[in-house]
């Protein structure tokens, strides 16, 4: 893709030019989607330990207040 922008441009614009692409697809996916990645394959949310009534991750298979097996 590099080679292609400086093909078409020259060195300076084409650097000038994939700059501006990553540029607009950050604004495009936004900072949500930029958090996706950093988070990729760890569920969202929490869950409501039936123990305890506290909330933990939803990944976690043990609450992380009381220690129980969360179901």
């Amino acid at each position: 893709m590099l080679t292609f922008f400086v093909y078409l441009f020259g060195t300076l614009l084409g650097m000038i030019g994939l700059l501006a692409l990553g540029v607009g697809l950050f604004f495009v996916c936004g900072w949500v989607g930029m958090d996706g990645l950093f988070n990729l394959g760890e569920p969202r949310g929490e869950l409501t330990c039936w123990h305890c009534g506290q909330e933990t991750r939803a990944g976690s298979k043990h609450c992380s207040h009381c220690g129980q097996e969360l179901q």
